[in-house]
């Protein structure tokens, strides 16, 4: 696989001044199936990953910690299903998972989002970090 490497000189293509750290947790919601007529609150929820995420913001965070943790998981289970193309992809695409997440007050910490492939339900915790990334300084 081939790593992207910007002008700048960051794996991840951002210039040093917009990378902001953000604290993500993942929670998949078991079963929201069972529970139609009740807060998604009360529907209990499994935590797949909870750490920080550098990111330009807060959407490209959470869809960063969910391709990293959870979708390229799901692309390796569904390609070996023999799933399309087109599907094992977009469980990776930035773009895809950014416009898939909608902006949710249900998510256990304040603010988040949820992504709902109307099969799994997943609930993603964003937050702006408190502690600042370090500049590297050029020798």
């Amino acid at each position: 696989m081939f790593r992207r490497i910007s002008a700048h000189g960051s794996e991840d293509g951002l210039h040093p001044h917009d990378r902001k750290r953000f604290v993500v947790s993942i929670y998949l919601a078991d079963d929201p199936i069972e529970f139609p007529n009740t807060d998604r609150l009360n529907i209990p929820l499994t935590r797949l990953f909870a750490g920080s995420i550098v990111a330009t913001h807060d959407r490209e965070a959470a869809a960063r910690a969910w391709i990293k943790h959870v979708g390229k998981f799901r692309q390796q289970r569904l390609r070996s299903f023999l799933a399309p193309t087109e599907i094992t992809d977009a469980q990776i695409d930035l773009a895809h998972i950014i416009d898939g997440l909608i902006p949710s007050n249900l998510c256990p910490a304040d603010g988040g989002y949820m992504l709902d492939n109307r099969c799994e339900t997943w609930f993603i915790s964003v937050r702006l970090a408190k502690f600042r990334l370090k500049q590297r300084t050029e020798k």
